[in-house]
Formats: structure tokens, C-alpha cells, sequence
């Protein structure tokens, strides 16, 4: 559970991208603004996460949605606030629990400067304890920092998280995020590549400290005539490496609405 909700607070970070791109056609930037996690937009996206053991039992399912509002300031960057509100279902041995999970408040602030080609952006995270059954907590009360950074070349959107938080009961998890996209010319906006959370739990008192996802991610944004966006992405992932007693495949689903 810990390992679900840290790469849902590490999920969301920050940097931002020129859209001026002549040879970006309205698809291209359409995707863009999906794939880069500090776009200055609002939106509503979710991330959804499957987990099965090698026989395909023991089920886990984390769904979460995550409203996004950015402020822009013309002359210096923008300011993104941003919440995930997760909703989980965990095994037990009198069935199964379901419920909501821990919250997470973000606001990351993304200058107008470049390292480069690439864009960054920083801030802090809090998290909230909303746990509705004991089984279903994760962080509980704690607070964190991320940082980011994010470019584009060519149809190669590429980029990387890196995060801690500090949570109750000796939560204590460092998250690094590659996000690697190549964004297709077939089926205009469509992309495939990585996009999940590597993290490493300083407080485990046994077993493997780290969670170590490996796969692929597929994904098609399309570009709305009122200036929108809508992206589905799926994504099929193996922990090569994970805590004990942690599953070991991932389905992820995402479906995601920017506002005009």
C-alpha cells in the first residue's frame, strides 16, 4: 500500500514546454500538454492502477483522480495546484476492504527559465490522512518535496521526477520518476513509452527496500475543436524488484480531460 500511494503523490510534478513548435501540429501539442506534468492547464486526469501476484489472485486496485488548476503569471512562470483523491481495494481475510485512501495537496511553481532545452519546476506536497479503514492507510500526515525536469526533441518527449515525503509510522520513501514518451505519426497523438515510479523505502525493517517497475505505456490524446484535449493511455508493467509480499504485475489506466 505504501508503494501505491508514493508513486500516486510522485506521480505529479512540474515542468513546462514551448507549444510554438511549427513542426508540432495540433495532435503533436495536444499530447504535449498530456504527456508534460507541469503544463500550465487545468484538467481533471486519473490514474488507475491493477495489481495481481504471479498466479493472478490477490488483486489490489488503486483509482484516484487528480483535479489540476494552473495560474499563470505572463512574465515569470506559472503556479500549479493540484490534489489526488484515491479510492482503494485491498485483499483481506474477511474479504475484500475498499475505500478511500490517503489525499494529497501539491503546488508546484514552474519559472519561465530553461536549464537548456529543459524546463523545471519544484515544490512542496502534503499529505492528509482520509483513510476510511486502517487497512487502506498509506502516508497518513506527512509533507514532502519534488523536483523536475522536462523537455521535448522532436517526437521524443523525455523527462524525470525525483521526490521524498516523510509520512507518519515512519513513512520515509524516495520516489525517481523516468517519463520517456515517442510520440507516433501514425493515428495522429499517439505515443508509447515509460512512465512509472521507481522508489526506494528507507524505513523498511525487512525485505527489499525498493520497488522497481519495468514495461510500457501506450497512450492516444485527441485534440477537441473548443481547444480541449481527451488522452487514454494504458500500461503494462513487472516489479523486477519489490518489497516482499508485493505483487508483481501492473495494469495502469489512465483517462484524462484538459480544459480549453
Amino acid at each position: 500500500m505504501k508503494k501505491l500511494i508514493t508513486a500516486t503523490a510522485l506521480l505529479c510534478v512540474s515542468a513546462t514546454a514551448s507549444w510554438s513548435d511549427d513542426s508540432c501540429d495540433e495532435a503533436c501539442q495536444a499530447a504535449r500538454k498530456a504527456q508534460d506534468p507541469l503544463a500550465p492547464v487545468s484538467a481533471i486526469f486519473t490514474d488507475n492502477t491493477f495489481t495481481f501476484d504471479r498466479n493472478g489472485g490477490n488483486e489490489t486496485a488503486n483509482y484516484q483522480i487528480q483535479p489540476v488548476h494552473s495560474i499563470v503569471f505572463d512574465d515569470i512562470g506559472h503556479l500549479i495546484l493540484r490534489g489526488v483523491f484515491n479510492y482503494n481495494s485491498v485483499p483481506s481475510a474477511g474479504g475484500d476492504i475498499s475505500g478511500f485512501s490517503d489525499s494529497i495537496l501539491q503546488a508546484f511553481w514552474v519559472p519561465n527559465a530553461k536549464i537548456g532545452n529543459l524546463s523545471y519546476g519544484f515544490g512542496p506536497q502534503v499529505a492528509i490522512d482520509t483513510a476510511s479503514d486502517p487497512a487502506l492507510k498509506g502516508l497518513g500526515n506527512g509533507l514532502g518535496l519534488v523536483g523536475v525536469a522536462f523537455g521535448f526533441a522532436g517526437d521524443l518527449s523525455y523527462g524525470g521526477i525525483l521526490g521524498h515525503i516523510w509520512g507518519e509510522n515512519d513513512v520515509d520513501v524516495t520516489t525517481i520518476q523516468p517519463i520517456v514518451f515517442y510520440n507516433t505519426s501514425f493515428l495522429g497523438g499517439s505515443y508509447f513509452g515509460y512512465n512509472n515510479s521507481i522508489a526506494y523505502n528507507w524505513g523498511a525493517a525487512s525485505g527489499s527496500r525498493w520497488t522497481v517497475p519495468v514495461g510500457l505505456t501506450v497512450g492516444k490524446t485527441w485534440a477537441q475543436a473548443n481547444g480541449g484535449a481527451i488522452d487514454v493511455s494504458l500500461g503494462a508493467y513487472h516489479l523486477v524488484e519489490a518489497p516482499a509480499g508485493a505483487n508483481e504485475t501492473q495494469i495502469k489506466f489512465g483517462l484524462s480531460y484538459i480544459f480549453p
